[in-house]
């Protein structure tokens, strides 16, 4: 019975949804060091009538409310990244900060191979931003945000030799790059990371004690072999004595 109420109230308050006035979108992109990501995205849309704000309430009541559900909301809401997602959090608040009828709704998720790593020496990698899973970017490479959006990427702090296009000009601190709307055009970043020697070498013994580990039945039988063989070898020796 609670369900079909549920499903009645949805139904009614849906055609409302519709008129939500997007305010503000922003993507804001944490690259990890294995090339994938943390993403928060966030949309800020005004409540313009008793209904949007009933409709509101109605769904931060519910307490566990599913992506589909605030899609009713605003068309903005929705994966950015369309390779595999995982750990999605919602939240949903108001914005009284930002004006009386403010409202937002936050992704908060895990998107894999946002940047491709290539190996180009021992110790150096690159990594180039993986356009074609971002939908804010067309076919072609370009990127297109419109009036109040934004999309920040930050890369690792050791992150050497970066370029950037379009420029973002002054929305860039160190590792942290930002870019506004409107814009339009085409978009790459690269950028590369090398492994100091101390990381090497830790490296190194490391996967040197996972194989010896992986392989100590082999190492144990191998020992064994060398002391047979050994004694072996001195019983010809005592016997001419």
């Amino acid at each position: 019975m609670r369900i079909f109420a549920a499903v009645a109230v949805l139904a009614f308050l849906a055609p409302y949804a519709l008129a939500y006035l997007d305010q503000s979108f922003s993507i804001y992109a944490k690259v990890a060091e294995d090339g994938n990501a943390r993403i928060t995205e966030k949309t800020v849309f005004f409540l313009e009538n008793d209904l949007e704000k009933e409709a509101f309430d109605y769904y931060l009541r519910l307490g566990q409310t599913t992506l589909l559900d605030w899609k009713r909301f605003s068309k903005s809401i929705g994966y950015h990244f369309s390779g595999k997602v995982s750990t999605l959090r919602i939240v949903a608040k108001h914005e009284f900060d930002v004006h009386p009828n403010a409202a937002s709704v936050t992704l908060e998720y895990d998107a894999e191979e946002i940047m491709q790593m290539q190996l180009f020496s021992a110790r150096a990698t690159k990594y180039t931003l993986n356009t074609p899973l971002i939908a804010l970017i067309s076919s072609k490479g370009e990127i297109s945000l419109g009036n109040s959006m934004s999309f920040t990427l930050e890369v690792p702090r050791d992150a050497q030799e970066i370029k950037i296009s379009p420029d973002p000009g002054v929305l860039r601190e160190k590792n942290v790059i930002t870019w506004t709307g409107p814009l339009h055009g085409k978009w790459d970043v690269e950028f590369t990371r090398e492994k100091s020697l101390s990381d090497e070498v830790n490296q190194f013994f490391a996967k040197s004690v996972g194989d010896l580990q992986k392989n100590y039945f082999w190492v144990l039988l191998l020992g064994f072999a060398l002391v047979v063989a050994v004694k072996f070898m001195q019983k010809p020796e005592e016997n001419g004595k």
